[in-house]
């Protein structure tokens, strides 16, 4: 008589991750790379970027100093791409996209990345020592610092990816208010009275 296998449940093979909701696991990071193991800008359309040849992305050893050297060169323009993340859910979710595949977390205070279980101690923060998101299996957090925005929003500076493209196919005439004024105030010629010929009569 054959001997009956015993099986196992899927759920006593399948560990818990115990990631808290809307954290980010381990097991997700393969997901979120690209099959060459390029790691895209998270700042494809800003500043002219481009992100690397031919969109296909930069090497994992070169994407921050690429980020460096592009977006934020100075404290201004490390405020600026602050601001982008900030409010931007477009340029949110392609950070975090970014930070899960290379298992990084971004400090918001001084735009360093770490590795999930590295604490942050910039001189930036000199005072305030920010200890790594790693919970065991996964990160608490990805971005410290802000808040993922609810929608995308352009500020009137017009800084955003599509800000620099012209308007095509908006060919319509917009007119004021003071320019129909002074249309209606021009003096225009008119004719007030025709003499005909008496042998047109």
């Amino acid at each position: 008589m054959p001997t009956r296998r015993s099986s196992r449940s899927s759920s006593s093979s399948q560990g818990d991750n115990g990631s808290p909701s809307g954290s980010a696991s381990t097991s997700q990071s393969a997901s979120a790379t690209t099959h060459d193991g390029q790691a895209h800008c998270p700042f494809i359309g800003y500043d002219e970027c481009h992100d690397g040849v031919g969109g296909r992305g930069y090497a994992r050893t070169a994407i921050y100093r690429h980020m460096k050297d592009m977006h934020f060169p100075n404290e201004a323009a490390k405020e600026t791409c602050r601001e982008r993340i900030r409010t931007n859910m477009d340029c949110y979710n392609a950070w975090e996209r970014m930070l899960t595949g290379m298992q990084l977390w971004l400090c918001i205070k001084c735009l360093h990345t770490h590795t999930w279980r590295k604490a942050c101690r910039d001189p930036s923060h000199i005072c305030e020592v920010i200890n790594g998101p790693f919970n065991g299996s996964g990160a608490d957090f990805l971005i410290h610092g802000a808040t993922k925005p609810q929608r995308c929003t352009n500020h009137i500076t017009g800084d955003g990816p599509e800000s620099s493209k012209p308007n095509s196919g908006d060919d319509t005439l917009h007119i004021t208010v003071e320019m129909l004024n002074t249309i209606l105030q021009s003096q225009i010629p008119t004719i007030e009275k025709v003499e005909l010929h008496p042998l047109l009569c």
